[in-house]
C-alpha cells in the first residue's frame, strides 16, 4: 500500500483496504474486515468509483453474514445490487442476488433464498462466469437439502464440485465437500458423510480458511457421533470450539459447547457435560 499512497493513488488505495480486508474476512476477523471494507468504501466514494462503492457494499454484506447479521448484511447486499444493475454489471449482479439468497437461507426463508440462487445461476451462465455458476448450484443444493429434498440437492452438489474442481477453486471444492458431507448426514449415510467432511476439512485447513475449518470440524464431530464414535466426535468439537472461540459468533460458541455436553453425556462423563 505504501507505493499507492505516494503517488496518491485513491483508486490503487481503496482496491488494495479492501483486498485486506478480504484477508481479515478469510482469517475469521470479521470487524478487522468491516473497518477495511468501510474505509475502502469511503474512498471509493470520495473518487465516484461506483463499481468499488458497489464492490465493498457486498464485502460488508458477507462480513455480516459471518457475524450473524442478517439484516445487515441484507440491506448492504440490496445497496450492492442496485448499484450494480445501474452500471451494468453483470458479475456484480449475480454475484450480489446469490449474496442475498444466502442472507435469506440463514434467515430460514429457502423458497425466498431459491428465486435469489436462481437469479444469480442464470446471469452467471448468460455472462459465462464458471466460479458464479458453481456457487449458485452449490447454494441452491443447500437450500434444497433445508426444504427435505435431499437427492436434489446431492444433484446440485456435485454439478458444483464438477465446476469447481474444473476451474482450481480449493475454497469452493472444500465447501462443495462439506455440503455433500452435510446431505449424506441429513440422508444417515454418515461413512460417506465422514469423506466428504475429511476431505472439505483437509482443504480448508491447507488454503488457511479458519470459519471453514471450524465448520468442517464441527461436522465431522457431528458425524462421529451420529456414527456412535464418541470420542472421535469429542476431538473434533473440542478442536471446533478452540476456533470459534478465537474468530465468533457468539451463537457458534454456544452451539460448540452443546454439541460436547451432548458427547460427554453419550459416553455417561455427565459432570463434564454439565460442565
Amino acid at each position: 500500500m505504501e507505493i499507492n499512497t505516494i503517488i496518491s493513488d485513491q483508486s490503487g488505495i481503496a482496491s488494495n483496504t479492501g483486498n485486506l480486508g478480504n484477508v481479515y474476512l478469510r482469517l475469521g476477523e470479521y470487524q478487522k474486515a468491516i473497518e477495511h471494507y468501510e474505509k475502502s468504501s469511503q474512498l471509493s466514494t470520495e473518487i465516484g468509483d461506483r463499481s468499488g462503492i458497489a464492490r465493498n457494499n457486498g464485502n460488508l454484506g458477507n462480513a455480516y453474514l459471518n457475524l450473524g447479521d442478517y439484516q445487515k448484511a441484507i440491506e448492504h447486499h440490496e445497496k450492492g445490487l442496485q448499484i450494480s444493475t445501474e452500471i451494468g454489471d453483470g458479475w456484480g449482479v449475480a454475484s450480489t442476488n446469490s449474496n442475498l439468497g444466502s442472507a435469506y437461507f440463514r434467515l430460514g426463508a429457502y423458497q425466498k433464498a431459491i428465486e435469489y440462487y436462481e437469479k444469480g445461476l442464470q446471469i452467471s451462465t448468460e455472462i459465462g462466469d464458471s466460479s458464479g455458476m458453481a456457487s449458485s448450484i452449490g447454494n441452491l443444493g443447500n437450500a434444497y437439502r433445508s426444504l427435505g429434498q435431499y437427492q436434489k440437492a446431492i444433484e446440485y452438489c456435485k454439478k458444483g464440485l464438477k465446476i469447481r474442481t474444473e476451474i482450481g477453486d480449493r475454497l469452493g471444492i472444500a465447501n462443495k465437500n462439506s455440503n455433500l458431507g452435510s446431505a449424506y448426514l441429513t440422508l444417515g449415510e454418515y461413512e460417506k458423510a465422514i469423506i466428504y467432511y475429511e476431505t472439505g476439512l483437509q482443504i480448508s485447513t491447507e488454503i488457511g480458511d479458519r470459519p471453514g475449518t471450524a465448520s468442517d470440524t464441527g461436522n465431522l464431530g457431528n458425524a462421529y457421533r451420529n456414527s456412535a464414535k464418541y470420542q472421535k466426535a469429542i476431538e473434533c468439537y473440542k478442536k471446533n470450539l478452540q476456533i470459534s472461540t478465537e474468530i465468533g459468533p457468539q451463537s457458534a460458541i454456544a452451539g460448540d459447547n452443546s454439541n460436547l455436553g451432548n458427547a460427554y453425556s453419550n459416553i455417561g462423563v455427565y459432570q463434564k457435560a454439565i460442565e
